[in-house]
């Protein structure tokens, strides 16, 4: 369970002081290469108003993927800040909003992979040119987000509605001359 990955409004979501999460996958094992993946996260609820219901809301998320025989790495590394806020003075429904801004960095190694262009017509040639006009093999950029949701919560229930948008600055991925964008990622959870 990786809260964070779901939307910036999801941090301090909990009943507690702090809240860590850590997660592992090595799957495809069968593939020369696995992929593999880990995601770790904290966060907290930071009460700087004892006398209020308002909460603000702090989180770090980190996630690194490695995946096939060209070792691509993605490494995010995300900051989310949001606030918790009662709808009356003793009301069970609050609304939350949050941001997050990240960093990510994507790199893959070109040389560890072949291609159809390397192929000659009767034996693959490692020497061969690839055919492949990438201008780097690392790209870099900013990420940011947004979101937010509504809670309902009794001593014995909690109800959540939340929606977020990642990636709305819509940052360049690509390792080519032309713009690889990402797309603005939506959860509604």
């Amino acid at each position: 369970w990786s809260p964070l990955n779901l939307g910036p409004q999801q941090a301090g979501q909990f009943d507690g002081d702090l809240r860590l999460s850590a997660i592992h996958r090595r799957q495809w094992a069968a593939v020369t290469v696995p992929y593999k993946t880990f995601s770790g996260s904290a966060d907290a609820s930071l009460n700087l108003f004892k006398e209020s219901l308002r909460m603000f809301n702090a989180g770090l998320l980190i996630n690194h993927d490695e995946a096939g025989d060209g070792q691509m790495r993605t490494l995010d590394v995300r900051g989310f800040f949001g606030i918790t806020l009662p709808l009356e003075a003793d009301s069970v429904y609050f609304f939350r909003g949050g941001v997050m801004a990240g960093f990510s960095q994507r790199s893959v190694d070109f040389n560890a992979l072949s291609f159809d262009e390397q192929f000659n017509g009767d034996v693959w040639d490692p020497l061969a040119a690839n055919g492949e006009n990438y201008n780097t093999n690392k790209a870099t950029w900013l990420d940011l987000g947004l979101g937010m949701g509504f809670e309902r919560k009794t001593e014995n229930s909690r109800i959540h509605l939340n929606a977020s948008a990642t990636h709305i600055n819509r940052p360049d991925q690509g390792f080519y001359s032309e713009a690889v964008r990402r797309p603005v990622l939506w959860q509604f959870t």
